[in-house]
């Protein structure tokens, strides 16, 4: 009746709890280093069974304290979390400086018009006809054209232009018609035309 067996029975067990416990804490330290500072996990895995129907076991390890075993592959990858919250709109930037001012373009052209003056020449003549423009218009450019009245067979190619050009009021055209008399007079028409406007 003296043994004094259950107060020994109970040191023990209050023991193993002790025990229980340090397991407990060692095994959350250890917990805590995986994964490791850089959110890096670490394991180690076998070559010889990675083409098995199963796979090979995978077994995760502590990179600070541990290391894989001989003929084991070492192996890591990292833990990635859920998506962060949407950053703020950047601030606007600054506008851009002006850009230079064009140059001015050059004056236009108003009151555009074309004046036409119109002349026979007889066989035999040499004279210079001219088409004026408005006064107070400029002159643009002009030109001529030669033509044989309905009643007369000058032959145009006996009729020469010296000369077809602007002057101070229009546009001037030198001809010389070479038909002679003979030929039911040689008679051409020739129509000077020019092109007046406004330079404002």
């Amino acid at each position: 009746m003296r043994r004094l067996i259950a107060p020994g029975r109970a040191r023990w067990f209050i023991t193993g709890i002790g025990l229980g416990v340090a397991v407990v804490v060692a095994g959350s330290i250890a917990y805590a280093s995986v994964p490791d500072a850089g959110n890096v996990v670490h394991g180690c895995f076998s070559l010889n069974g990675s083409k098995a129907t199963n796979g090979t076991p995978l077994n995760i390890i502590d990179s600070d304290s541990a290391s894989c075993s001989k003929g084991q592959q070492p192996i890591s990858w990292n833990q990635q979390g859920p998506p962060g919250k949407d950053g703020t709109n950047g601030t606007n930037g600054t506008n851009g400086t002006n850009g230079t001012n064009g140059k001015d373009g050059t004056n236009g052209v108003s009151g555009y018009n074309v004046v036409t003056s119109s002349v026979e020449v007889e066989g035999g003549t040499r004279l210079t006809q001219e088409a004026s423009c408005p006064s107070g218009d400029s002159v643009l450019g002009g030109g001529y054209a030669l033509t044989t009245p309905d009643d007369e067979k000058g032959d145009l190619d006996n009729v020469f232009i010296y000369e077809s050009f602007p002057s101070s009021t229009g546009w001037d055209v030198l001809i010389h018609n070479e038909n002679t008399s003979e030929i039911t007079n040689g008679t051409v028409t020739l129509t000077v035309y020019t092109t007046c406007g406004m330079a404002s």
